[in-house]
């Protein structure tokens, strides 16, 4: 018992920003965020929650092997991304996602960060296909690797029932 006192205040040390009483440089101090700033002194996390931007993490489609039936209603949900930016949602298929260049076919842009989002699936071909997620997080109009959030949703297969 008296060892898990002790490991306490030194995980909630290693977790929170180095304080340099010189200068304060705010920004966000978690590692495992999008937007990590090794030179951060200062975590405004309570301040601004946004201060930490996230992968996307989606929860439908998931990491299970799953179909989604052309036609039928289908709602994506996720967690992560910068909860006061739209985001744009695309469907990709293997060729699409296998380059970095490749986005997909644009379902919707301007879609509020709120966590789910209504599909009825419909797609040129069917097959393997992922959920990519653009988020222009420099607000600059151009999409790319290093200033925006870009995140890909697991395989999975669209089909077609009526065939």
């Amino acid at each position: 018992m008296l060892a898990k006192l002790f490991l306490i205040p030194i995980l909630l040390f290693i977790s929170s920003c180095e304080i340099d009483e010189a200068e304060e440089i705010h920004g966000c101090c978690d590692e495992d965020a999008w937007n990590y700033n090794p030179d951060a002194t200062h975590h405004t996390e309570d301040d601004d929650p946004s201060t930490c931007i996230y992968d996307f993490e989606f929860s439908n489609p998931g990491e299970i092997s799953i179909e989604w039936i052309m036609g039928d209603t289908q709602i994506i949900s996720w967690t992560g991304g910068d909860s006061n930016l739209n985001l744009s949602i695309y469907i990709a298929s293997e060729t699409q996602y296998a380059d970095p260049n490749l986005l997909g076919d644009l379902i919707e842009e301007n879609v509020p960060n709120s966590g789910t989002y209504e599909w009825i699936v419909n797609v040129e071909e069917i097959g393997s296909k992922r959920i990519c997620f653009v988020q222009d997080i420099n607000s600059d109009a151009t999409i790319d690797t290093v200033n925006d959030l870009i995140t890909y949703s697991s395989e999975f297969s669209i089909i077609d029932q009526s065939e």
